[in-house]
């Protein structure tokens, strides 16, 4: 029985016996020198982590002896597998760090390998002291017990890395403390804000307290520059809070690919055309408030002594009779005379005829010309129903 014991007991402890010659300090010094030279904070990622330092390598030198279980020395080559636990007793499935080394050499015993040289070791696995090793030697189950990382004396300094008096030649006063923020940049050597973002998303550009989803503030414009700059190629267009000025020959205003609105440097405004050929140039109807600019309405054969109602509202337009045309007879004398006019009766525009003539062939045609009344003017009495 106590031969037994004694088999179990070189199998567990003396099958492998390893020095554990773990450079934590030299990791230790690293990870947390890391820290004082400005590594990212604990809250980002890895990814970001590996990145922090490219001078810093993500892997160690890890040196143990191998042993049978009769305590003679190996000698061969063999395949190893290494991890990494947040705690001594987690399973195999939950190593937080797994790398396999398919040959690894060993000569009376000794091995060297780098771990971390495969599968990069995140600088964040050393920032809690609780970090234990387990290595498996093929085709052995993993050894008992792990081994937990330790510190070489000198590297348990790095834990105040933090708290030197300077960083890379920087005193802390450079530096912000722990979770401070700022939601603006200033030019260098002044408080003026580059650019600010308000708590409810706003973008400032020139101020720290934008009012619009982007509100710039800057110089005033002066045909060379301006709050606001665009510039494609050779044209630039400038803008502040009172003037837009462009460097190109027409400023166009699109949406796709048509024509809205052009303005020439030559003056010219251009609605549905590139190149307006007069003061204002529109290519299309033109209307206001929905409606038509001018209205023709024509009365056919209207006899005599008649009243019409246009139908044009008095409000939206001006109207005037423009002409008439008819057959009439040559002999009239000067007590009859053929009239015709437009008034106003209950805001709609009428039209008023008299043709006291004996030809009952005086059946004149007449147009009535409308305008709209924003562009029109109408002096007189628009009531009047008889010019007599």
């Amino acid at each position: 029985m106590l031969l037994k014991k004694l088999q179990n007991f070189a199998q567990l402890v003396g099958y492998v016996v390893i020095t554990l010659l773990v450079i934590y300090g030299a990791v230790s010094i690293f990870w947390n020198a890391d820290r004082a030279f400005g590594a990212p904070a604990e809250a980002m990622q890895e990814a970001a982590l590996l990145q922090a330092d490219a001078k810093t390598p993500t892997y160690f030198n890890y040196q143990g002896i191998l042993r049978d279980p009769e305590g003679n020395l190996i000698s061969g080559v063999r395949k190893m597998t290494f991890r990494i636990y947040n705690n001594v007793t987690n399973p195999l499935a939950q190593a937080a760090w797994v790398e396999e080394h398919a040959e690894v050499t060993v000569r009376d015993g000794h091995f060297s390998v780098l771990l971390g040289n495969i599968t990069p070791i995140p600088p964040a696995m050393f920032r809690s002291p609780d970090r234990f090793i387990g290595i498996t030697v093929d085709p052995h189950d993993e050894m008992v017990p792990r081994q937990r990382f330790a510190s070489v004396p000198y590297s348990l300094a790095s834990e105040y890395a933090h708290d030197a008096a300077t960083v890379n030649g920087q005193p802390a006063a450079a530096f912000a403390t722990a979770g401070h923020t700022h939601n603006y940049l200033t030019a260098p050597n002044t408080a003026t804000p580059w650019v600010s973002v308000s708590e409810s998303g706003n973008v400032g550009v020139g101020i720290n307290a934008p009012q619009a989803n982007l509100h710039v503030v800057g110089v005033e414009n002066n045909g060379a520059n301006a709050a606001v700059k665009i510039q494609s190629g050779a044209p630039t267009l400038l803008m502040d809070g009172d003037e837009i000025d462009s460097t190109a020959t027409t400023l166009l205003i699109n949406t796709n690919t048509n024509r809205n609105v052009s303005l020439a440097g030559t003056g010219r405004v251009g609605i549905g055309t590139a190149s307006p050929a007069g003061k204002l140039d529109v290519n299309g109807d033109v209307k206001v408030k929905g409606q038509p600019l001018v209205r023709i309405v024509r009365f056919a054969n209207i006899g005599n002594d008649a009243n019409f109602n246009t139908g044009v509202s008095a409000t939206d337009y001006h109207c005037v009779a423009s002409g008439w045309a008819a057959r009439y007879d040559i002999l009239e004398n000067d007590a009859q005379i053929n009239t015709l006019w437009t008034y106003v009766n209950g805001n709609t525009w009428w039209l008023r005829v008299n043709f006291p003539s004996h030809n009952t062939n005086e059946n004149p045609d007449v147009d009535i010309v409308c305008f709209r009344s924003e562009v029109s003017s109408f002096t007189g009495n628009r009531s009047l129903n008889d010019p007599n």
